[in-house]
């Protein structure tokens, strides 16, 4: 999976999770819980979702550091095996 690919996917999760969000939106360097307004809760469900989609456990101690668009994808494809 390319990493055009996996950008695409996460912007689909972000927008199931919370579909009041326009994903041409969704910066990849902006924390998306501000720049979109998605509450923590939310962020979390996005977080879960990702993990099952890509197969991946993610670490609570990795949960802070996936904030923003970019950061997830980079994890993704640094941690899924795809």
């Amino acid at each position: 999976m390319t990493e055009v690919e996996i950008t695409s996917e996460v912007r689909r999760i972000i927008v199931q999770v919370a579909p009041d969000v326009d994903a041409a939106a969704i910066q990849p360097e902006e924390d998306i819980r501000w720049s979109l307004g998605i509450d923590s809760f939310d962020h979390l469900r996005i977080l879960a979702a990702i993990s099952e989609r890509f197969g991946l456990a993610i670490p609570e101690g990795d949960l802070g550091r996936l904030r923003t668009l970019k950061e997830m994808v980079v994890y993704i494809g640094d941690h899924a095996a795809i």
